[in-house]
């Protein structure tokens, strides 16, 4: 058996090429007819509802709000709003909108007791109509509406619209209503319902400014008695006039003790330097040696060691004439021995005075830290007086200052109690409009008439696009065998008549079969096409229908055999007058017998059919086997052509195992009903188990679609009358 390997190149691009213009004015000029008698009827009785409709009028009222208000006194900066602030006018309208405002103009109008509240609002014709009919049907008691405040209070709002007039202070204040005079009356009554609000806030103001005030008043007085009160305590308590020079005396003082202990620390250091020297020299050390400047050049030191030299001197120069035993050498040496005892005692005559001279100036650098000690804490005391002074005096200062602003404005206050100033005038006041601002009846009715055109001529565009009909089967690789009618819309008995009586009686079906047939005999002239398989991509798409009608139309010159291998859920049995007897391919397959015993023949349209038979669990393993190859096989021997009807390619696998059977394979779907995404996806699977789509057959065609439908229709009518 020849494997069908056979792709199509063309169906990636199936259902993507792009859509010119003339396809889609196609598409449009098909569904023109379609689109014009709803679009008419839509506009019909669009036009009987929107003349129905009550007359809606509106008011305005304009109000500007003044940004810089003149503040005749200071009293107006206690009063006066932040109105330049950006959220004033939001904080204005949202006034406007409260339900306080609302319910003031309820109660000024007496809008509860108005009649067009009080008794039920006319109806519109349409509604009266309807409402006559329950009348007649169910007569009703008349009864008074009663009134929910909190309702009345929201409907009377929704009708208000408040907004403002772009880079301006002005403010508008618009009500509709189906009555003119009440519109504006309404809108009239707002605007002066708040001004009257504003007026009476800032009274309220004013009254709650002064009473503040006075009581502020009377606080700081006596904050100003208490503050004079402590200053004075303080001063008479520290014995101070005023904090003038509080501090700059002792600051001197300061100052000058610790130049004086700086000097008295330095002189201490030097003679405790100059004692310690004297202590740890040898007196020939301090007559002989000039190292310690401070004692070399002392007075006492100079002579000792001018008598020193001197009698040396003299020693040095009898030495060199006397010998040791001479006397003048005895004298000079008892000389020398005089003068360093000298030198010895006036060495500790001078560090007994260095030493006195240390201890006085110890004792005067105590006193001197003393005297700076105590300096210093008189200082810090001055300054903490100094400071507490300020603090009092800044409070008095303070006290005195706020007790004379909050009495000026109390005075200011009570002479404003009588000036009622409002930030709010009127600009235009609402007048009794003489045209309805709405509904727009004609705009209404161009719009319905857009948009009912809009949705359908969308709704035939994504239809044509997204669904399968004769152009997007048509841009396919694989060709149109052709098309059969929507059976139902020529015979309304259609599915209660037996196919074999509707190819031999209705000329639209049996013309259409024909045409399909010719179509197929055609397409087979370089190729084989013994055994056919006809298949679907989903249910209810007509398969069935199409293989036993182009069964039929094969059989007038051929030998001709349809096949029910679709064993999950055959309908040729039912739709054939078959039977339920008769045993088909499930027997054959499963038993044994000779294959003729199975067939049934169908004397009005000498079609012979195989139908599916018993029903089982595993279709799939009995079309794999090797008795369906012998079967086919048999067949072959016998028929010209052999149709077989397979189940859904897309949810079952036994059509591509049949597929790899059989010689020529279509593919039915339904017309404005299937996906185009389901045909491209079962050409694709098919493709992709070598079975090749050899044409499609598009089921259910409108008879509009097609010329030749609509002159055998109108001759059928004709024969029928």
């Amino acid at each position: 058996m020849e494997q069908k390997t056979e792709t199509h190149s063309g169906l990636q691009q199936g259902g993507q090429d792009e859509i010119d213009l003339s396809h889609l004015v196609n598409i449009i000029s098909r569904a023109f007819l379609r689109i014009c008698v709803i679009t008419t009827l839509v506009a019909i009785i669009a036009a009987v509802f929107i003349s129905d409709l009550p007359p809606i009028y509106k008011a305005s009222t304009v109000l500007q709000l003044q940004i810089q208000q003149a503040r005749p006194i200071a009293i107006q900066g206690v009063l006066q709003n932040d109105i330049n602030n950006k959220d004033y006018f939001q904080t204005q309208i949202e006034i406007l909108r409260s339900d306080l405002i609302t319910e003031k103009v309820i109660n000024e109008l007496n809008l509860s007791q108005y009649p067009y509240y009080t008794q039920n609002k006319p109806l519109s014709k349409f509604a009266e109509i309807v409402a006559n009919i329950k009348n007649k049907l169910s007569p009703a008691t008349t009864s008074v509406q009663v009134i929910n405040p909190q309702a009345f209070i929201a409907q009377i709002k929704s009708a208000v619209k408040i907004g403002l007039i772009k880079n301006t202070p002005l403010l508008t204040i618009s009500y509709e209503h189906y009555s003119a005079e009440l519109a504006a009356l309404i809108a009239n009554t707002y605007a002066d319902v708040y001004i009257q609000h504003n007026r009476n806030f800032r009274v309220q103001q004013t009254i709650t400014a002064s009473l503040w005030l006075k009581e502020g008043v009377q606080a700081l007085k006596d904050n100003l008695n208490l503050a004079e009160s402590n200053l004075t305590d303080f001063l008479q308590q520290e014995n101070l006039i005023n904090d003038s020079g509080i501090d700059n005396f002792t600051a001197t003082e300061l100052q000058i003790l610790t130049t004086k202990l700086n000097a008295i620390r330095s002189e201490l250091i030097s003679a405790q330097t100059l004692y310690r020297q004297i202590n740890q020299a040898q007196n020939l050390d301090l007559l002989t040696s000039t190292s310690i400047k401070a004692l070399s050049s002392h007075a006492v030191i100079v002579e000792l060691r001018n008598d020193y030299t001197r009698v040396k001197n003299n020693i040095a120069e009898l030495s060199k004439r006397y010998g040791p035993r001479h006397d003048r050498m005895i004298r000079a040496n008892a000389q020398l021995s005089v003068v360093e005892d000298n030198a010895q005692k006036e060495l500790q005559q001078l560090a007994l005075g260095f030493k006195k001279s240390i201890t006085l100036l110890e004792q005067n650098e105590s006193a001197v830290i003393a005297a700076l000690q105590a300096k210093k804490s008189e200082h810090r005391t001055l300054i903490r007086q100094k400071a507490r002074y300020k603090e009092l005096n800044r409070e008095l200062t303070s006290s005195n200052e706020l007790y004379n602003m909050f009495l000026m404005r109390l005075k200011e206050t009570n002479l404003t109690n009588d000036l009622n100033l409002s930030t709010v005038t009127i600009t235009d006041i609402a007048k009794t409009p003489r045209a309805p601002f709405k509904p727009k009846r004609a705009l209404i009715l161009v719009l319905v008439i857009l948009l009912t055109l809009m949705l359908l001529v969308a709704h035939a565009l994504l239809s044509a696009l997204f669904f399968v009909n004769q152009d997007n089967v048509k841009n396919l690789a694989v060709p149109l065998l052709g098309s059969l009618p929507n059976f139902k819309a020529i015979n309304k008995k259609f599915e209660q008549c037996s196919p074999q009586k509707l190819f031999q009686t209705n000329n639209v079906i049996f013309e259409a079969t024909q045409s399909l047939r010719t179509s197929l005999q055609l397409s087979g002239v370089t190729k084989k096409q013994q055994i056919i398989m006809v298949t679907s991509s989903t249910v209810a798409e007509g398969k069935s229908t199409s293989a036993i009608y182009l069964a039929m139309a094969l059989a007038q010159s051929h030998k001709v055999i349809i096949l029910e291998a679709d064993m999950r859920k055959p309908s040729v049995r039912k739709k054939m007058g078959i039977p339920n007897m008769q045993r088909g391919l499930v027997d054959i397959l499963t038993k044994s017998g000779n294959l003729n015993s199975y067939i049934w023949h169908d004397q009005h349209s000498n079609l012979a059919v195989l139908s599916a038979g018993e029903l089982t669990d595993s279709p799939s393993n009995l079309l794999i086997s090797k008795r369906f190859s012998s079967c086919l096989a048999i067949l072959r021997s016998q028929y010209d052509y052999i149709i077989i009807d397979s189940p859904p390619s897309l949810l079952v696998s036994d059509a591509l195992i049949i597929g790899q059977h059989s010689d020529f394979n279509i593919l039915v779907t339904r017309s404005n009903k299937s996906k185009m995404s389901e045909l491209n996806s079962t050409i694709e699977l098919l493709a992709k188990h070598g079975v090749s789509t050899n044409g499609i057959i598009l089921n259910q065609e409108p008879l509009k679609n097609d010329k030749r439908y609509q002159y055998y229709y109108k001759r059928e009518v004709a024969l029928a009358s």
